[in-house]
């Protein structure tokens, strides 16, 4: 029987029956279809490649659930031939129907099965299409449920070789470590372009001079690797490197007499941290010596500092809270920025906009066995 033969009414009624892979099942069959499902269908704003479990994802950005799942799951995907998932297609038979996707002038045909435990969709396609198939899904998700385009992709630097087939990527997290660097990693990420944010927790050693440092907004979580120059070479809008073992109190006063002497004006947020060690990395009273600080004037700038919107980050304070920080400013046209230095870690913020609304410097906090915690950024996947 036809559904959209349907009363009106009644469509409605079994629509809120309808799981995710469903609302995509039906906004394939028809264009009458796809704009039922854009009307009465549940509202996202992005769709998430997610290399890890092999699936496809949505999520509403801008609303950050610490500790929880932030993308809601569509379907899955898989290579028929690929031996780590076997066993998912022996424990649930295949559908009768085939699902046909034409993307890039190609014809992607696929069976379909149930996974056995999550209870979506499972698409299988010939090992030729492995790396085409999660862009031609991400294509028709953001197409059927009127998503927008931008890619966002998370990856095991181990499975490189399953790498979804683009060469340009708007928020691109890498996961694992990587011990021995081989040419497949380098060769992704020197053909990759990165338009907006990148999270890295692998070992990957880059060069200052590297073009991914021209992405907005970087967070590498293991970055022993990282020099002065990458510091003063940097040319985004925020950055944090965590583990930064070669960072001390020196590098960090040569970072700030280039600031001040330079013309990078696009830089927003820095944040460097040292790691663990027995003494401390940052010597914050040699650090005001050796530059002209001043303390908050509330003539100069806001209390309150507006983060960019970068990667969703967890602190235990307020990290905006800008009114007992210090302030320098760059003669050469003006900018302040303001410096919070602690032993082991170091801030610099950037006021590109002096007095931001208030309203948009708000701290966003929650709480969990008894303790409060801030969450800056809105990027999360």
């Amino acid at each position: 029987m036809n559904f959209l033969q349907f009363p009106y009414l009644v469509q409605i009624e079994i629509l809120q029956h309808f799981q995710l892979y469903e609302f995509f099942f039906l906004g394939m069959c028809s264009k009458r279809a796809k704009i039922l499902v854009q009307r009465l269908g549940p509202k996202y704003d992005k769709a998430v490649i997610d290399c890890l479990f092999s699936c496809i994802g949505v999520q509403t950005t801008g609303i950050v659930r610490p500790l929880s799942d932030d993308v809601d799951q569509v379907v899955m995907y898989s290579a028929e031939n690929k031996p780590e998932n076997v066993h998912l297609r022996n424990k649930k038979p295949f559908w009768k129907k085939r699902i046909e996707l034409n993307f890039r002038k190609k014809r992607i045909r696929c069976r379909i099965s149930s996974h056995p435990v999550k209870r979506i969709p499972i698409l299988w396609c010939k090992r030729e299409y492995i790396k085409l198939l999660p862009m031609a899904l991400h294509y028709h998700i953001c197409d059927i449920f009127n998503l927008s385009t931008d890619i966002q992709i998370k990856f095991r630097v181990s499975d490189i070789s399953e790498f979804p087939d683009t060469n340009v990527v708007d928020n691109l997290k890498a996961h694992g470590v990587i011990w021995n660097e081989d040419d497949v990693s380098r060769t992704l990420f020197e053909n990759i372009r990165i338009k907006n944010s990148l999270w890295l927790s692998t070992k990957l050693l880059f060069e200052p001079e590297h073009h991914i440092f021209s992405a907005n907004h970087i967070y590498s979580y293991s970055s022993k690797w990282v020099t002065v120059d990458h510091l003063m070479k940097f040319q985004g809008r925020s950055v944090w490197f965590m583990d930064a073992v070669s960072i001390g109190t020196e590098e960090l006063v040569t970072f700030i007499n280039d600031w001040l002497n330079g013309s990078n004006t696009k830089l927003e947020v820095m944040f460097v941290g040292s790691g663990s060690s027995e003494h401390p990395k940052f010597d914050k009273e040699k650090t005001m010596k050796s530059f002209d600080f001043f303390p908050w004037n509330p003539e100069k700038r806001g209390g309150r500092f507006k983060y960019p919107q970068t990667f969703a980050l967890i602190n235990e304070t307020d990290t905006s809270d800008c009114t007992r920080e210090m302030d320098i400013e760059r003669e050469s046209d003006g900018t302040l920025a303001t410096i919070m230095i602690e032993d082991f870690y170091f801030r610099f913020y950037v006021w590109h906009e002096r007095f931001p609304d208030p309203s948009t410097t708000q701290p966003e906090f929650y709480e969990q066995n008894s303790m409060t915690f801030f969450t800056i950024g809105n990027i999360t996947f």
